[in-house]
């Protein structure tokens, strides 16, 4: 098994290792802002108990990098790397120096023809409910935005994202989509599974209360009743209905019932599941 290296950052740009151990020998209770577990994670067998492992050394809001590599990207990363190598050696040009880089747009250039085309995509807002843009990962520039555009903190979890990016948007700052870029989501992994019935409560308490908030916010509260009308009485029929027959579904609904009921009435996103 690879190793695993974990660091503690005590000041900017300053490191300190604290351990070379393989990750399957690695014991320690304390816990850390930040794990990286470079490049090794896809190549075990068990990784969902290394997975387990490593986020159990994180501190509550603390930060888990894996990064690895696609096995058949690697194969044509490193031909390609070998190509521009004996390229650069043929024409006496160093393949660390910035001149090899025309060469290397010679060589792939349908690749390089990809970069910089990227145009600022077109979002049709009116059509509510359908195709809202969800920003699940984003790069943002923080010198473009100023301190002023960043998460709007009356939204606790769902619909931030759309939120952010609805008033760039209309700040005509462009926003760009990288369709070749991708993070992979393990849904539900921030969690223990025995977490996993409140968690779903509290879901259906966000979910509804970030959209109704998002459409009260930017379209008024007759579109957010349009949209969501119909789901609030459905909520409070089947809350009532599961509820008769001493059914456990009828949480769901409840807490699907509040998070509507919170957000038409204007309260904070006040549900957070309990211990």
């Amino acid at each position: 098994m690879k190793d695993i290296l974990i660091i503690e950052i005590k000041k900017l740009k300053n490191l300190k290792l604290l351990s070379t151990d393989s990750l399957e020998a690695f014991k320690r209770k304390r816990k850390f802002d930040l794990v990286i577990a470079e490049g090794f994670l896809n190549t075990l067998k068990k990784r969902n108990k290394y997975l387990k492992k490593i986020s159990n050394f994180l501190k509550p809001k603390g930060i888990l990098i894996i990064n690895y590599d696609d096995s058949y990207g690697v194969i044509f990363e490193f031909l390609k790397s070998i190509t521009l190598l004996k390229a650069c050696n043929f024409k006496n040009i160093n393949f660390r120096k910035n001149n090899s880089l025309e060469i290397a747009k010679k060589f792939f250039e349908k690749e390089f023809s990809k970069l910089n085309k990227y145009k600022p995509v077109k979002i049709d807002w009116k059509s509510i409910g359908n195709d809202l843009v969800s920003g699940c990962a984003l790069l943002l520039n923080k010198n473009k935005l100023g301190n002023e555009i960043f998460f709007d903190e009356k939204i606790f979890i769902y619909k931030e994202d759309t939120d952010l990016l609805k008033r760039i948007y209309d700040r005509k700052i462009p926003i760009f989509y990288l369709p070749n870029c991708s993070v992979n989501h393990i849904g539900s992994s921030s969690h223990n599974k025995e977490l996993e019935e409140k968690i779903n409560i509290s879901r259906q308490f966000h979910w509804p209360y970030g959209n109704i908030y998002f459409y009260k916010k930017h379209f008024g509260f007759l579109i957010a009743i349009k949209m969501w009308g119909r789901k609030f009485l459905n909520a409070l029929f089947k809350a009532f209905f599961y509820f008769l027959i001493f059914n456990k579904k009828y949480k769901i609904y409840f807490a699907r019932f509040l998070g509507i009921s919170s957000a038409l009435l204007g309260l904070k996103a006040w549900y957070r599941p309990k211990n």
